[in-house]
């Protein structure tokens, strides 16, 4: 079974001004280019809205008989993608 991260790229927060790039689009990219990066074979697909607004910078797990998980407020850096690129690799051993 394979891990599929999904990450809305359509919040923004309030306080960002609307000719900054959204945080979610940002995460998107940092955890497409570790997984390139580290070839990993994981499907990784933007959404354009998952219900998080509230919590801009959301992103979810989900894989086919398993619970989806959804975790919102996320740092759009490095660190984030690294931490949601890692929970695929041990998921999909």
């Amino acid at each position: 079974m394979t891990t599929e991260i999904l990450v809305c790229v359509l919040c923004r927060p309030p306080e960002l001004p609307s000719d900054q790039p959204r945080p979610g689009r940002a995460l998107l990219e940092a955890i497409e280019n570790i997984a390139l990066r580290d070839d990993q074979p994981f499907p990784i697909r933007p959404v354009e809205c998952m219900s998080g607004c509230r919590r801009h910078c959301t992103v979810a797990l989900q894989a086919p008989g398993k619970t989806t998980y959804m975790f919102g407020d996320l740092p759009a850096d490095e660190d984030s993608a690294e931490q949601e690129s890692s929970v695929c690799q041990v998921d999909n051993k």
